[in-house]
């Protein structure tokens, strides 16, 4: 007799492509499913089935974590790298923007006029004496009397 597995609410609702359900089926048991953690620009959890379109065309923050690795063994020596992505914040819904690959690259990178970086504050405008001006108040009280 085979003990019946237990599966979590997500993994047994996991969106999959109708090609590739009965292939999910067969090892869905077997596993979890831990969605990526997306976030839309009202801070809404985005459903996994709706990620890939949420962030077409999107701006958005990217939190991930980094890993490398230095192989000094392997001859020539090398470097790996892993990367986890932690989260992502949708800044600004996806709409079509001229792309990037048929702009001419010595006009420079292609820009969004939406940042989430709030401005460095203003630093206060510089105080210029005027050469008259430059007499200190000893000198303006010397001269009174």
């Amino acid at each position: 007799m085979e003990e019946a597995l237990k599966m979590d609410e997500e993994t047994a609702n996991w969106p999959v492509d109708d090609k590739f359900s009965n292939d999910m089926a067969d090892i869905k048991a077997f596993y979890k499913a831990v969605p990526l953690c997306v976030y839309n620009e009202n801070d809404k959890f985005v459903e996994p089935a709706n990620v890939n379109k949420m962030l077409c065309h999107a701006i958005a923050e990217i939190y991930f974590t980094l890993h490398h690795t230095y192989l000094p063994k392997n001859t020539p020596p090398q470097d790996s790298f892993h990367a986890n992505i932690e989260q992502i914040l949708i800044l600004q819904k996806g709409k079509n923007m001229k792309t990037i690959y048929t702009s001419d690259p010595h006009a420079g990178p292609a820009k969004s006029t939406t940042h989430h970086t709030p401005p460095p504050p203003e630093l206060p405008h510089a105080k210029r004496t005027h050469p008259e001006a430059s007499t200190s108040t000893k000198e303006k009280e010397k001269e009174q009397m």
